[in-house]
């Protein structure tokens, strides 16, 4: 699935999504870690940030994701890409739920 997000230098930037399959039930979490960062490209082996993602409601699919000031601060303007993935505890398996494109926008105010 596929989610376009913006980004505003200097600023909090906190998202909170509902993960769901591929018939639009929420992903039960529990059992689960989830990960994201974002990426100049796709194939770049640096990471511009991490997303910190947190599951929130683990039964309800509900996953926030943020990064602080200072961290948004530091993103060069432009576009960037990301993915989020879900790891079962259980049994190792990977599965990459969200992936898209961040819009870095400059700041102004300060």
């Amino acid at each position: 699935m596929a989610y376009d997000f913006d980004i505003y230098k200097g600023t909090t930037f906190s998202l909170s999504l509902t993960l769901k399959d591929s018939d639009s039930v929420a992903i039960n979490l529990s059992g689960y870690s989830v990960s994201g960062f974002l990426r100049y490209n796709y194939g770049s082996s640096g990471k511009l940030c991490d997303l910190n993602a947190v599951k929130t409601t683990p039964a309800s699919g509900i996953v926030t994701l943020t990064v602080v000031p200072s961290g948004t601060a530091a993103l060069p303007c432009g576009y960037a890409f990301y993915d989020l993935q879900i790891l079962n505890t259980g049994d190792g398996v990977i599965t990459r739920v969200l992936d898209g494109k961040a819009s870095i926008h400059p700041e102004v105010t300060y």
